[in-house]
């Protein structure tokens, strides 16, 4: 997620997080499995962060899981 959405919500953040940790453990290398895991999530943040604002919402994103002990920036 864009690093002022993280660190804005973090409850947002670390929901993420989790989700992507649980999707990688389980994708077993498809990565078409662990991204299309993250979509509805991910649209839900859009949609979120695009009324908040009023307006679009950049992506929120991130290509590879968090890994253990990495602050989300």
């Amino acid at each position: 997620m864009g690093g002022r959405r993280c660190r804005h919500h973090p409850d947002a953040a670390a929901e993420y997080a989790a989700l992507k940790y649980k999707l990688a453990a389980k994708a077993n290398g498809d990565w078409k499995f662990y991204t299309g895991g993250k979509s509805d999530y991910v649209a839900s943040i859009v949609q979120q962060a695009s009324t908040s604002k009023g307006h679009a919402a950049p992506a929120l994103i991130s290509p590879r899981p968090l890994l253990p002990g990495r602050k989300c920036v």
